[in-house]
């Protein structure tokens, strides 16, 4: 495997120096709220979960009656504590910016903690990404396509989130870096090679998806397949018996103590606290059923079509051969990563997560078809560029990296849920006065672009005329709509669009 070029790092720079100035001047309410609890009750009290003693240090609208039992926290009666409902991961990972700023930072220091811990997680993630692009093409091909991928699709909206699956991605292509390695060193073995040869190496992956298993449990399927693609027809070595007796043990490791979290944070072994919120109380979190609504959804859905949501995929199934051929079983982890989640999440009733952009479930498996992408370039590589085809294919990665940046900069310019906080707004309005089939059949992008229009006092578009129609029926109602609507366009600021003599005060 290459080391990054010089021009890669150069491009590491820059893409930490625009993502910095681009992270979000606010805190991100919701699911990273109930972890960033989890973490300051660990640093203040060494221990995992939140007492139910301190109560009164929990926002309000996250535990119940105000929120659904289970959405935020698990109420655990016989611990007498909160826990947070992701994985352990996640709690020791906030534990970095949040000790560096303390427990009870106040928001801007926290958010400026979280931004720089944002910023460094997405640089390594990037460099891994180059890593595995050191042996494909051209470095100028390399840097482009990794960094289109990142910046001009919905991974570069978690790249901002104050989430969990920034962690996810991290952790999913270093994976990766470790399993071509050790994929690599395989291929080469012969009857002379050392019978613990790349054991450490083997111990850093197995810890790496260790760690991604406690992220989010289904991992443990990217676990299991790891080991398969890796070792499948390879036994008949000391050095791929020794190296598989330790992926196995600790896989096993892995299962034994994730069960223990369950059973500590959850009071089962079998509760794992995923799915949509509040499975306690639903019967049908999961069912085949649900499936004909999330397929389509991810093929071309409004809320979570892949092809809308990461255009650049395109050049995946473009490289799909290239990459088969050249790397057989890590192309069959990455593919068959993708395929478990979509079974996994497209069971969930609620299969691609509310209030959010795109397939949330699937960003962080949908972060390693960068890499067949990658090898897409070598279809068209030998022609000149004022070949027709290889001219097509460059206007074809300049149109949708364009057209995915311009949906980027509509969303990521608003409130990560403005979108669903228009929508939202818009229940107590009788459905006669405007257009309902507007709402259903529009994407959050086409949502926030209208929205965008709006405050910025152009008279055209979907809600001026529905803010129209409002005021002259209800004039309150109308009024408080549209100030809902302008702080849905505010509360988003990019760092760099405050007055400088805000950025650090």
């Amino acid at each position: 495997m290459r080391s990054i070029s010089p021009l890669g790092y150069l491009s590491l720079g820059l893409f930490a120096l625009v993502l910095l100035i681009t992270q979000p001047y606010f805190l991100l309410a919701g699911d990273p709220v109930a972890i960033r609890h989890e973490t300051r009750s660990l640093l203040k009290h060494q221990e995992i979960g939140i007492p139910y003693g301190a109560r009164d240090e929990l926002p309000a609208n996250l535990i119940p009656p105000s929120s659904e039992p289970d959405q935020y926290f698990w109420q655990n009666d016989s611990r007498q504590k909160y826990f947070s409902r992701w994985g352990l991961t996640n709690t020791l990972a906030f534990a970095i910016p949040l000790s560096v700023v303390g427990a009870d930072a106040a928001p801007k220091p926290l958010v400026l903690a979280l931004n720089t811990f944002n910023v460094a997680l997405a640089t390594i993630l990037a460099a891994g990404l180059l890593l595995l692009a050191g042996n494909n093409a051209t470095p100028l091909w390399s840097i482009f396509c990794v960094f289109g991928f990142l910046t001009s699709t919905v991974l570069f909206y978690y790249l901002r989130a104050q989430a969990s699956e920034i962690i996810q991605m991290t952790l999913l292509v270093w994976s990766l870096v470790a399993f071509r390695r050790l994929n690599d060193d395989l291929s080469c073995a012969d009857d002379s090679t050392p019978p613990w040869k790349s054991v450490p190496i083997m111990i850093a992956f197995s810890f790496l998806l260790f760690a991604l298993v406690h992220a989010k449990v289904y991992f443990s399927l990217f676990f299991l397949m790891s080991l398969l693609c890796l070792f499948t027809g390879r036994l008949g070595s000391t050095n791929a018996k020794n190296l598989a007796l330790v992926g196995c043990a600790l896989l096993g490791l892995c299962g034994l103590s994730q069960l223990a979290v369950n059973s500590y944070k959850f009071g089962s072994i079998f509760e794992v606290g995923v799915g949509p919120a509040f499975p306690r109380s639903r019967s049908d979190w999961y069912a085949l059923e649900h499936f004909k609504n999330s397929i389509p959804d991810y093929l071309w859905g409004r809320n979570a079509s892949i092809l809308f949501f990461v255009p650049m995929i395109i050049f995946s199934f473009i490289g799909f051969r290239a990459h088969r051929l050249r790397y057989a079983r890590e192309s069959a982890l990455i593919w068959l990563n993708v395929l478990a989640i979509i079974v996994v999440a497209g069971g969930w009733k609620n299969n691609n997560g509310e209030w959010c952009l795109g397939p949330r479930y699937l960003v962080p498996a949908l972060t390693l078809t960068v890499i067949p992408a990658l090898e897409s370039f070598r279809s068209v590589a030998r022609y000149s560029w004022l070949d027709s085809r290889k001219m097509l294919f460059g206007i074809t990665f300049a149109l949708l990296l364009v057209f995915g940046l311009r949906r980027q900069i509509i969303a990521n310019n608003l409130d990560f849920f403005g979108a669903q906080q228009v929508a939202g707004s818009l229940d107590e309005v009788d459905k006669q006065i405007f257009n309902a089939q507007y709402f259903s059949d529009s994407s959050p992008f086409t949502i926030a672009r209208d929205l965008r229009s709006l405050c910025r006092g152009e008279k055209q578009g979907h809600l001026y005329a529905l803010d129209r129609a409002v005021r002259g029926v209800w004039p309150d109602l109308g009024a408080s709509l549209n100030k809902l609507w302008q702080n849905e366009c505010v509360d988003n600021l990019y760092f760099w669009a405050l007055p400088k003599e805000q950025w650090f005060n």
